[in-house]
Formats: C-alpha cells, structure tokens, sequence
C-alpha cells in the first residue's frame, strides 16, 4: 500500500483501536479489560476496606497482609503467576486475558481499598449514630449513608485509580495479548517507515481515554457540589 495515501493511515489507525483483520484487539482490548475489572475492583477494594476496619482481628490482620503483598508484587510479576503458576501447580489454565485480568484485579483493589479506607475514616462518627437511632440497621447505614458520602469525598482518587488501572491493562502484552501497545509494535515491525506515527497514535489512545476519565471525574464533582449548595439554600 502506497505509504502517501490517507487510507494507508487510516488502515494504521483501525488496526491499532479496533484489532488487526478479524480479530477484536487493539485498544478495543484494553478497553474491555478495564470496564470489567475497574467494577470488579470497586467491590472487592470496599470489601477489603470495611475488612480492615471489622473488629475481629483476623480480618483486620488478613487485609493488611493482602494490601501489603499486593502493593509491593510487581504487576508483570503478577500477570506471570497467573499464567504460569496456576497451570503448573493447580493444573488450571485460565487464559491469557483472564491471567491479566486477575492480576489487574489482585493488585489495583489494594490500592481501591485503601482509597475506601480513607474516605470511611473521613465519616463523622456522629452521622453514624443519628443514622442509628433512625433505626437503620448496620447494612442500611453502609449502603445509604456511608457509601454514598465515601464515593463523593474520594472520587478523585477513585478516578485516579481506574486511570492507573487502564494504563496497567497494557502490561498484558508481556504474556502475548495483542492489546494496544503490542498491536503497535507489530504494526511497527511490519511498517518501520511509519514507526513515528504508529507509536503517536499509540500514545493518543491512552491519553483520549485516560482524559475521558478525569472528564467524567470533573462533571460528576461538579454536579455534587451543584447539589450540595442547592440543598443549604
């Protein structure tokens, strides 16, 4: 294909956002990964936080022990436990984007959690007791008072979160996922007159997304302040 023609470009640029031929890759990819993992971590790094603040202290001490494993194991490290270990020890083989999807998971709800444990701390001991004496039981409290108040104070961390999320979803490339980053270096091996090109839409790809995060960050921070303003007039 002649390398001044726009469709030549345009051929770059489909490959690498929706996958090469057929096959769904790219950043289609990564994208998909992130939408299934970043709820998955919502839930698990809530769990994880009220863990750490339960009163037995097996809990406590296991989310401690799991939060410090998982924030100093590598996430390269990870993904190759997953694909690697599991199948040679347990005789399960999980896949390739399954491995790397748990290994996101395992590592990035550490840091969720610690975001939650945060924003519980935040929580006036008091606003707990008035919900209390209303009557609402213990579960009540937790997903109408102290989630929602949780989720507003730390949305920009939590947003912080989910863009590291995104940008480690690139590391499954490692294990042989044509992601993103890997669509662009085969494209690379194969085009190397367009090495500059494919390697700056690459960058685009995740810095579009990663700015839709911070977008989504700024209007729903903006609204609860809306709200929050109207509600004390």
């Amino acid at each position: 294909m002649d390398i001044n023609s726009l469709s030549y470009y345009w051929d770059i640029i489909a490959d690498l956002y929706f996958g090469l031929g057929a096959t769904t890759g790219g950043l289609m990819i990564n994208l998909g990964l992130a939408l299934v993992a970043i709820p998955t971590c919502f839930v698990f790094g809530l769990l994880v936080a009220l863990l750490s603040g339960s009163r037995l202290m097996p809990l406590r001490v296991f989310s401690k022990i799991y939060i410090e494993c998982a924030k100093s194991t590598p996430l390269i490290l990870m993904i190759f436990w997953f694909y690697s270990l599991l199948p040679a020890f347990f005789g399960i083989d999980v896949g390739l984007i399954k491995s790397g999807f748990y290994a996101i998971v395992f590592i990035e709800t550490a840091y969720m959690s610690e975001v939650f444990r945060s924003g519980l701390n935040s929580i006036e001991h008091r606003t707990i007791e008035i919900a209390k004496v209303n009557g609402l039981n213990r579960f009540s409290i937790i997903v109408y008072i102290i989630a929602p108040q949780v989720v507003i104070r730390m949305l920009p961390a939590l947003i912080g979160v989910c863009i590291s999320l995104f940008k480690d979803t690139s590391a499954i490339y490692i294990i042989g996922v044509v992601e993103l980053t890997q669509t662009g270096s085969i494209i690379a091996n194969r085009d190397p007159d367009s090495l500059i090109f494919i390697y700056i839409v690459t960058g685009l790809g995740y810095y579009v997304v990663c700015s839709l995060f911070s977008f989504v960050e700024r209007i729903v921070s903006n609204r609860c302040v809306y709200q929050s303003v109207n509600g004390l007039q």
